[in-house]
């Protein structure tokens, strides 16, 4: 899947956008809370 794929896609459980850039402890606990989703370790 494309960059361009993703941009025109909508938000979902896989793909969050966000306005501005968050901080580093942020993005940490948003990868965290991607990687336990369904399931993930």
């Amino acid at each position: 899947m494309s960059i361009q794929d993703l941009l025109s896609s909508p938000e979902s459980k896989n793909l969050e956008f966000k306005e501005a850039m968050p901080s580093h402890l942020a993005i940490a606990k948003t990868t965290c809370a991607f990687a336990n989703g369904g399931d993930g370790k």
